[in-house]
């Protein structure tokens, strides 16, 4: 094969997560550029794929996202056909520990050293993309592996790979902390403009109407997951907050993937005595694409993201296409995203303990719901400023930021 073998570890490309997005989007740009399409051979490795006719490279499925599997050598031996070549997992560290330290995987598993010892034999280069999403009392967190639940540290991962590149400069900050004297590169990535746009004012009437709102009534959105990352708690208070400082000209649009996950939405409802008319609650499906999520964003008035982390922040930027502005904690890459007027401050800090060691934010709740309604009446950043500020993150831009690194990577490769 003479060109470079390059297989892209990470989520299903044809599925709605952060990273299958993220796996889809560089795939796409690496097969249709004239210039990176004659040095590299694409394939993807994802995590319970079931593979898409409509993606134009060979696709193989991940049944774990433990590393040290026989489902991997297999999959890499038939991509490559014997060449040497790179895996670029789209990851946080926590997937990477049996790739990067394979030694300490077989002295965990003995049944597995010959596929460690494989490891070892470096058949491929490892350039990671990573997602860092929290922070630990010196830097990177300590963390559990994929493989065997035993807790590695994140600077061990990233110490032995070849070309770590982080989604943010809040990630590339936290690796130099606990790696001194190395510098690290960060690339935002992209996403498609034109599939985020506003609607025109019939249309935002019609969908606010949908909502049971009129133009007195304050809307907030919010588009997350429900994951411990994602402080449902302190969304829904203080949504509780300006329900009771609007006199109930308020409503909350959540947009998430299940009612039950780390947090019961059920039980926020009836902690913070929202009815469902203050809530209008939609969850994800496969009916759910960009177009229905643009009109969702363009009839909100502002868009909030309360979190205690984030690696990048989809909505953040897909709110801005929309015209909403999106104001977000100011710990984690999300505050790369907005300007530092659309900051919400920490109160402080604390230590969240156990195996995984994270450093958490605390925001004020009664201030968070002061911000929004001073910023829904002062009407601050209009849709013209959200979007032309949001249109750095276009494909266009980054794209060739991240084709830079990939020929800075073929140039020192050793087949």
């Amino acid at each position: 094969m003479s060109r470079i073998p390059l297989l892209i570890y990470s989520d299903a490309p044809e599925g709605f997560t952060g990273l299958g997005r993220i796996t889809r989007d560089l795939a796409t740009h690496l097969t249709q550029d004239l210039e990176t399409q004659e040095i590299f051979e694409i394939a993807t490795y994802g995590y319970n794929s079931i593979g898409s006719k409509h993606l134009p490279w060979t696709q193989y499925r991940a049944d774990s996202i433990e590393c040290v599997t026989y489902n991997f050598r297999r999959v890499w031996e038939d991509f490559s056909e014997g060449s040497r070549g790179v895996l670029m997992p789209i990851t946080p560290p926590s997937w990477l520990f049996g790739f990067a330290r394979p030694d300490k995987v077989a002295q965990e598993n003995p049944k597995l050293s010959d596929l460690c010892q494989w490891l070892l034999d470096k058949p491929f280069e490892i350039w990671p993309y990573l997602a860092i999403e929290t922070q630990g009392p010196k830097g990177l967190t300590t963390t559990q592996s994929a493989e065997g639940g035993f807790t590695v540290s994140s600077v061990e991962v990233i110490k032995n790979v070849d070309r770590p590149l982080f989604y943010s400069k809040w990630g590339a900050k936290m690796a130099s902390e606990s790696i001194k004297d190395v510098g690290f590169e960060w690339i935002h990535h992209g996403l498609c403009g034109e599939h985020f746009k506003r609607s025109n004012e019939f249309e935002r009437i019609g969908e606010r109407h949908n909502l049971g709102v009129d133009d007195k009534t304050l809307v907030v959105g919010c588009v997350a997951t429900n994951t411990g990352r994602k402080a449902f708690g302190q969304l829904f208070e203080i949504a509780a907050l300006l329900k009771e400082l609007r006199k109930g000209e308020f409503c909350l649009w959540l947009h998430t993937d299940r009612l039950i996950g780390h947090w019961s939405l059920p039980a926020l409802f009836d902690d913070f005595g929202l009815q469902r008319g203050d809530v209008y609650l939609t969850l994800s499906s496969p009916q759910v694409d960009d177009k229905w999520l643009s009109r969702m964003y363009s009839a909100c008035d502002v868009t909030i993201l309360p979190s205690l982390g984030e690696g990048f922040g989809y909505p953040v930027v897909e709110s801005m296409l929309c015209g909403t502005p999106c104001i977000v904690g100011e710990f984690g890459a999300q505050s790369e995203l907005v300007l530092p007027s659309l900051h919400i401050s920490t109160v402080s800090t604390y230590i969240d303990g156990g195996i995984h060691t994270f450093v958490r934010p605390v925001y004020n709740s009664k201030h968070w719901a002061g911000r929004i309604e001073d910023f829904f009446l002062s009407k601050a950043a209009g849709p013209t400023f959200c979007r032309e500020h949001a249109l750095q993150w276009d494909w266009s831009t980054q794209w060739p930021k991240f084709r830079k690194w990939f020929f800075e990577g073929a140039t020192n490769f050793k087949p």
